[in-house]
């Protein structure tokens, strides 16, 4: 696909919708993005497969976040540029000179960067893009990119892929699902519920929530949406936290949302206690009481990762925990012997039967 004759072809289309314009597009992939992409799509669809349905949606969220657009960057440092110089005293051809100056060092730096991305050439993707990608192409802002991909599509759609795959996985998730953000931050704006229907394991679950935040978790690894939430009008409002791929879709409500002063004292109280991970069971008062061999104290130093920080000491060997139930488990059932769990029962059974089930894989 190249620029022009896809405008071309796309505005033919508009006046007669039996001229269809071309749409199949073809990019070759290094290695890397291609691992990235499939992992991604896994995580976001439920399916490895590279569907045109998600490289679409991906693709539209990136071309006015990604440097790989180029012509984007430049016309708005351009405007940029001229806003700041304009009380300057010197003539009108000095200040053009020093602006063309200015973008010439910064399309030379992105060039530079551009061809750094576009190298590798290991893995093949086909798919169709679909008309929201055409009309952002075959716009003003989309035809600036033709200058520097010699004309084609599927260089510039290679060079967005490829900076996308160089991103951490947190960033890449907030671009996913942008226009769940964009749909959050408005309703944070005008102090609305929402209606959010979650997947996976909570598939058919639909939570109204009060939205209060979007937080990463303290090693930057997930994105959560920080609510109260209740699943009825009869239900109390209870502190949550989201994960984006755990949500099927929302929707903006007409009730009031507004959180108390009190209310949002407390939520950051409980983010600070238990981790904005943890916060979907943090409305009882839980607490863990782990017996730890000199071994487990010293796994505890060692691994960080999930990590209940909150505890008071009993005893030279056991601890009480103040963290859910959840994060216990998932904590500290990689300790195997070298941690016990005393309290609460109905967990240290829990513990019990999945090392018995373990045990028996090797009998």
């Amino acid at each position: 696909m190249y620029f022009d004759s896809t405008k071309e072809g796309y505005n033919q289309q508009l006046n007669d919708p039996a001229n269809r314009v071309e749409n199949k597009q073809r990019i070759n992939v290094s290695r890397h993005a291609f691992l990235v992409l499939k992992q991604d799509a896994e995580r976001f669809t439920g399916t490895s497969e590279l569907t045109s349905g998600f490289l679409n949606r991906l693709l539209l969220n990136l071309y006015n976040v990604s440097n790989a657009s180029i012509g984007r960057i430049l016309d708005e440092k351009k405007q940029y540029l001229e806003e700041i110089l304009a009380p300057l005293p010197e003539s009108t051809s000095a200040k053009e000179h020093l602006i063309q100056v200015l973008l010439d060092k910064s399309k030379e730096e992105a060039v530079h960067q551009l061809k750094q991305l576009v190298v590798e050439k290991s893995n093949t993707i086909v798919f169709r893009v679909d008309k929201l990608n055409l009309e952002y192409l075959t716009s003003a802002e989309g035809q600036m990119e033709a200058a520097y991909y010699n004309n084609r599509i599927g260089q510039y759609f290679k060079a967005l892929l490829e900076e996308y795959a160089s991103y951490p996985y947190y960033q890449r998730e907030s671009i996913y699902w942008n226009e769940l953000l964009q749909k959050f931050e408005q309703a944070i704006q005008t102090h609305c519920q929402m209606k959010i229907r979650m997947n996976n394991k909570k598939q058919g679950l639909t939570l109204y929530v009060k939205p209060y935040c979007c937080r990463l978790d303290s090693e930057h690894l997930y994105n959560y949406l920080v609510v109260k939430s209740r699943t009825s009008p009869k239900e109390d409002w209870r502190i949550a936290s989201l994960r984006f791929s755990s949500i099927a879709d929302c929707s903006i409500l007409k009730q009031s949302a507004i959180l108390t002063q009190q209310e949002r004292v407390e939520i950051k109280q409980k983010i600070e206690q238990f981790g904005v991970q943890y916060l979907y069971a943090v409305n009882n008062d839980e607490k863990v009481t782990v017996y730890l061999t000199e071994a487990g104290k010293t796994l505890y130093q060692q691994i960080l990762h999930l990590r209940p920080e909150q505890y008071e000491k009993v005893d030279q060997n056991t601890y009480t925990f103040f963290c859910t139930h959840f994060q216990a488990e998932t904590y500290f059932f990689q300790f195997g012997e070298n941690a016990k769990i005393l309290s609460p029962d109905s967990l240290a059974q829990k513990f019990a039967q999945r090392y018995a089930r373990a045990a028996e894989q090797y009998k």
